[in-house]
């Protein structure tokens, strides 16, 4: 079936370009005026005409707002945010279309960070739709990743990665899947994740945040912590460590709770911007 709708930006703001390009999702492209992406087996035209967006798709309109949690009151949360914490106030300001978004499948994203591993963007979308052509109606399955000749993969320019992306659907396979992982809540989320080889903490709390929505995750990669290590830690070194990771971690969970994850999210972008655009579409995400 296929569905036409609109959805009005005034009452909805969503910035596509800053939403879609931002290292959070992977296979979506802008041909001339619209986007073209994909959550799960859901397909999306996405139009901007002046106030409003005009989307084409196989899914109905509460499934590209929960995409996009359109389900939820943006200026709610910004006003939380800001109440925990004034500087913020200004960034959020500059990116107040940004959505930080709610895939409905996690295997995707799970796969796509776990190919982010030392990347770039360019790099890892390339990766991810190469994976993409291995499933039938959508992404494919763990299952059918974990069957993968990781020669194979190595021979489509994954390096170590065709390595990881095996191991990790082998390991999900052998320790309940998905489904599994999906149902714990972060704190005992994130020790599973933990377990998946080749995941260290960075991409577990990645994974968390953008596969099971776990909002209280807080990734930290050097983009991240040069943004917020000086807004959060009394005496921050110049670089992460796995302690002062969890400092920083547990600081921005005890100030905004579980909205952590948007803080961070409007953190790094910001962070991202500043780096001017040459820097914007090869940043490392994962």
């Amino acid at each position: 079936m296929n569905y036409e709708y609109t959805i009005d930006l005034q009452r909805d703001p969503i910035d596509l370009e800053t939403t879609l390009t931002c290292g959070q999702c992977f296979r979506w492209t802008q041909k001339e005026t619209d986007w073209h992406g994909c959550d799960g087996a859901n397909r999306y035209v996405i139009r901007q005409d002046q106030d409003c967006l005009s989307v084409q798709s196989n899914a109905p309109e509460t499934s590209f707002r929960r995409l996009f949690r359109l389900d939820l009151d943006l200026g709610v949360i910004h006003a939380e945010l800001q109440s925990a914490d004034s500087r913020l106030s200004p960034i959020i300001e500059r990116l107040s279309g940004l959505r930080l978004m709610r895939p409905s499948d996690p295997t995707e994203p799970f796969f796509a960070f776990i190919c982010s591993a030392n990347n770039h963007v360019p790099r890892i979308t390339s990766m991810v739709q190469k994976l993409a052509t291995y499933g039938t109606a959508g992404f494919p399955t763990t299952a059918s990743i974990a069957t993968i000749p990781e020669s194979e993969l190595r021979e489509q320019g994954f390096g170590y990665r065709a390595r990881s992306c095996v191991r990790a659907a082998q390991y999900l396979l052998e320790s309940g899947g998905m489904e599994r992982l999906a149902s714990l809540d972060y704190e005992m989320l994130k020790p599973e994740l933990l377990k998946v080889p080749f995941v260290g903490p960075k991409l577990a709390d990645c994974i968390a945040l953008y596969s099971f929505d776990k909002t209280e995750a807080v990734p930290v990669d050097t983009h991240l912590w040069n943004a917020a290590a000086s807004m959060y830690l009394t005496k921050p070194p110049v670089r992460v460590s796995a302690k002062t990771y969890d400092e920083l971690t547990e600081r921005m969970r005890d100030r905004f709770g579980s909205l952590a994850g948007f803080a961070q999210q409007f953190l790094f972008v910001d962070r991202l911007r500043s780096l001017g655009s040459g820097r914007w579409s090869q940043r490392p995400r994962g």
